[in-house]
């Protein structure tokens, strides 16, 4: 199985998120469906839907730094709701992260 990792800067959140940077194992394509079904199966509760989604993140997280200072698994309950859910969309594929380059943003060319 190929072990992949997802960077995540919190800096287009605004200038309290800023130089926070989260490294996270990506969320395998093969466990969405279950993802989807757990979460088809929670109250509206706002309090019930930030839980699962900071359990997600807490399971795929590797590292993080703040300003070089290290974030550890623990320190992500202190992430508000707009940025738990901006690391959960990126995680699961369905948001791109902003910072991150790809092929459509790449100003260069390989002819």
């Amino acid at each position: 199985m190929l072990k992949l990792q997802k960077t995540v800067n919190l800096d287009s959140l605004g200038e309290v998120y800023q130089n926070i940077n989260l490294v996270f194992n990506c969320i395998p394509a093969s466990m969405l469906p279950q993802i989807r079904e757990d979460q088809s199966k929670l109250s509206d509760e706002l309090s019930e839907q930030v839980d699962f989604i900071l359990n997600m993140i807490k399971k795929q997280f590797v590292s993080g730094t703040q300003d070089d200072e290290a974030i550890t698994k623990e320190d992500l309950s202190s992430l508000d709701e707009v940025a738990l859910l901006h690391t959960f969309k990126i995680l699961a594929g369905v948001e791109i992260d902003p910072k991150v380059e790809t092929p459509s943003t790449n100003s260069s060319t390989t002819e």
